[in-house]
């Protein structure tokens, strides 16, 4: 299995950063969109990218409840929270795949980072 940054390599993972007019409510500055994932796949490749990215999610939240166990005692909530939406939204995609196989499809995918800023670090 390849990392996901080896992954976003193979898959023309173009570095756009054209800022739009758009203005986040709760921030002054334009949001950045950067293109992320752009092609069309065969389903293996499909589920190997969309697999790797929501993997690549869901263990950022395990660590941030790990890290939080350690530290307070308790678990986070909203990882946790989190980590169960990335679970169902996955198989969604997954199940999406299959029914692409199923009738022989390639798959286009496409996905954009939109980042803006919001606030100042207390």
């Amino acid at each position: 299995m390849i990392s996901f940054l080896q992954l976003c390599g193979q898959i023309k993972c173009m570095e756009t950063n054209t800022l739009t007019t758009t203005q986040n409510s709760r921030s002054q500055h334009p949001i950045r969109s950067i293109n992320l994932i752009d092609g069309i796949f065969t389903t293996e490749e499909a589920k190997e990218i969309l697999t790797n990215l929501y993997n690549s999610k869901i263990n950022f939240h395990n660590m941030k409840n790990f890290s939080h166990q350690e530290r307070y005692g308790s678990p986070h909530s909203a990882s946790l929270a989190r980590i169960q939406s990335l679970r169902i939204s996955l198989q969604k995609v997954l199940d999406a795949i299959r029914e692409a196989e199923k009738s022989n499809q390639m798959i286009k995918i496409s996905s954009a980072v939109e980042m803006g800023f919001i606030g100042e670090l207390q």
